[in-house]
């Protein structure tokens, strides 16, 4: 049977409740003690009517006596396929907790007081999963027990009669910012931010999740988070979404730059948030959202190319770990560590070889690193290009004749390209023509000079890189360093001027009355003047102090 017409015995609506919870109230009313049966006998569709279909809402706003278009926006209705119109928003049915109803404890105790039944009812802002609290009472909804069947979800009124609510918990009201936000905008209350472009389900989880991140950690669980501290989630994801999406692209970077010294990836960092993100990934209202944390992650994290972040692939990588640009490259791990630690991207681990790192690697610095590494020569292959000995080329090294790469006391030496051309640029501009230098002396090997003047090897290679002492070939035809030249007195010569002008470490301190770690001191300071290694042909390991130096500190 079909009315057109109020019942006899009805009740009067609540503002704000859904066409559901007003047919449940009046089938109670009218001794009938389940929903689908009211609805079965008066000719409504139960379940048309639980998706807020306009007829059957209707339908009920005429038993009722009352406004059916103020019912009709009240109540989710189902406009298109997965999509309720509820006030002002369309809004997806994945912010919808349709088959756990809430009711308000407060609501509740009020509604039995004003008619004698207990007689619970529903509004419709409380169907959404966002919505935890009263905005009447400020206190936090409560779930009503689990229907007996499927048909049965939408029965306010009968579930409420097997409610055992406890007493009303309150939140803190500063915590309600997003649940206001939501509401005025379903209330048509709509600005003109960027979060206010988004679609109501994208902005209240993303605010809520983002929240959620900064609030409990990435580790957090969503089963695990109680209504409290959703809303507090909410309330910290809103403070950033309604600054537009730099802020949050701000504060997910200040996440990443606050992060321990290691190179763990952006799930470990963005957790709970990133892996809700990707499973939204069948609808595209949220392409925007993830476009824009798919570029951040690209650009901020050592995400391989080719590499897939929320279904796309990275087209070029921007960072490297210590460990990835090692593999990729093909590089000496060691090498790597002593280039970055001078970078400042790597830290030696104490009482180990080890290097820890303390950020990802930019690809432009990987990049240049790389080929860096990939130039530079170990000792072996830099004294074959010098045409000297490994060990002639170690000593050179030891007395800072030559320079290796890395400065760190435990590297192996290495040495860059440069260097060893730098050392034949010396050597070239000490040549003069081999009759030249005959009319002064019989020219002979730099090896055999040495022996002769009975120095090392490395030490007659120093003097005459430092010195302006004449090298020859035998003929410009010759090449190497075996063909090079030069008279042994040449070298003595050097050797004894340099005599000359010093003094030993002991002679200088009696000098200036001080002892020998005094001088030493002064040494260190700059004060004091040192002989070079290789200008000394004592064989002994006294340090010699220039003369001149010592006189400047006598005079002053």
């Amino acid at each position: 049977m079909s009315f057109t017409c109020a019942l006899p015995l009805s009740v009067p609506i609540i503002p704000g409740e859904t066409a559901t919870s007003l047919a449940s109230r009046l089938a109670h009313r009218n001794g009938t003690p389940r929903l689908i049966s009211f609805c079965t006998d008066l000719g409504i569709d139960y379940f048309r009517l639980s998706n807020g279909d306009v007829d059957e809402v209707r339908h009920v706003a005429v038993l009722a006596g009352q406004d059916a278009d103020i019912l009709q926006s009240k109540t989710p209705s189902l406009s298109e396929q997965d999509w309720f119109l509820l006030g002002d928003e369309t809004i997806k049915f994945t912010v919808f907790q349709r088959t756990k109803p809430q009711i308000c404890p407060m609501c509740f105790r009020e509604a039995c007081q004003n008619s004698g039944a207990p007689f619970a009812y529903q509004l419709g802002i409380w169907q959404l999963t966002s919505v935890r609290t009263c905005h009447k009472h400020g206190c936090y909804l409560q779930e009503l027990p689990k229907a007996p069947s499927g048909n049965d979800h939408f029965d306010i009124a009968s579930l409420a009669l097997g409610a055992n609510l406890t007493s009303p918990r309150f939140p803190d009201p500063k915590d309600l910012e997003l649940e206001r936000y939501l509401l005025r905008r379903i209330a048509g209350q709509k600005g003109n931010d960027w979060i206010d472009t988004l679609p109501i389900h994208v902005a209240s989880q993303t605010c809520e999740f983002f929240g959620l991140l900064l609030l409990k950690g990435p580790r957090s669980k969503r089963h695990e988070t109680s209504a409290s501290e959703w809303l507090k989630a909410g309330r910290i994801g809103f403070s950033f979404l309604r600054h537009g999406p730099q802020a949050l692209i701000e504060k997910m970077d200040e996440l990443e730059q606050n992060r321990p010294d290691d190179t763990s990836l952006y799930i470990a960092r963005y957790g709970v948030f990133f892996e809700w993100l990707r499973d939204r990934d069948t609808d595209p209202h949220f392409d925007d959202l993830r476009d824009l944390v798919r570029k951040f992650i690209f650009e901020t994290f050592p995400v391989p190319k080719g590499g897939q972040v929320l279904g796309q692939k990275n087209l070029r990588r921007h960072k490297y770990t210590f460990d990835s640009l090692a593999k990729e490259k093909r590089l000496n791990k060691a090498q790597l560590g002593y280039m970055l630690l001078e970078l400042g991207y790597v830290k030696r681990c104490e009482g180990s070889s080890h290097f820890a790192p303390i950020g990802y690697i930019p690809a432009a610095i990987g990049d240049d690193v790389a080929g860096k590494l990939k130039a530079l020569r170990t000792s072996a292959q830099a004294a074959k290009n010098m045409g000297i000995s490994k060990p002639v080329l170690d000593a050179l090294t030891q007395n800072g004749v030559i320079e290796t790469y890395f400065k760190h006391p435990q590297a192996v030496p290495v040495y860059h390209p440069s260097v060893i051309a730098e050392y034949w640029h010396k050597l070239r501009d000490t040549f003069e023509p081999h009759a030249d230098i005959e009319k002064r002396g019989k020219p002979m090997a730099i090896r055999d000079a040495a022996r002769a003047c009975k120095m090392p090897l490395w030490q007659a290679l120093a003097l005459i890189l430092r010195h302006p002492i004449p090298v020859t070939k035998r003929s410009r035809y010759h090449k190497g360093f075996e063909e090079l030249r030069v008279i042994a007195s040449d070298l003595t010569d050097i050797l004894s001027k340099a005599q000359r002008q010093v003094t030993p470490v002991r002679e200088s301190a009696k000098a200036l009355g001080t002892d020998a770690e005094g001088i030493y001191t002064l040494i260190a300071a700059g004060n004091l003047t040192e002989q070079r290694p290789e200008e000394n042909d004592r064989h002994t390991r006294d340090r010699l102090i220039y003369r001149e130096s010592l006189k400047d500190l006598l005079i002053s």
